[in-house]
């Protein structure tokens, strides 16, 4: 039986096959991978609020169904949100600001339907 297997086969690199690519995963000169301790630590707090914020806007969406659950997602994914925006402008922290809006918006609508819809 003359089938080769990965473990007998020679090893091929990268290199053979595309010539511009070399061991440090970068192409051409620009790196695929970012250190987060490279950040600047403000840079680093931002991306983190805006992440934060898209998260909470989400989950208020869900808690909606609690008012209290939902109000309080919403307003903590708001000032998060503000406050990545302030530093910079990413669309994280911008989509974080609208669904939280709307997570306060839907909230305040359910709460409403429970209060003049209750038995």
């Amino acid at each position: 039986m003359d089938c080769l297997d990965y473990k007998t086969q020679p090893a091929t690199t990268m290199s053979g096959y595309f010539p511009e690519y070399n061991s440090k995963r970068s192409f051409k000169g620009a790196s695929m991978e970012v250190d987060p301790n490279s950040l600047d630590p403000e840079l680093r707090t931002a991306k983190f609020l805006a992440l934060a914020s898209a998260a909470l806007g989400l989950m208020s969406l869900c808690l909606a169904i609690i008012p209290v659950c939902g109000g309080a997602a919403s307003v903590i994914g708001i000032v998060t949100g503000l406050f990545s925006l302030r530093t910079e402008n990413t669309k994280t922290a911008l989509a974080g600001v609208i669904l939280s809006i709307l997570g306060v918006v839907v909230t305040i609508v359910y709460s409403l339907f429970l209060y003049f819809f209750k038995k």
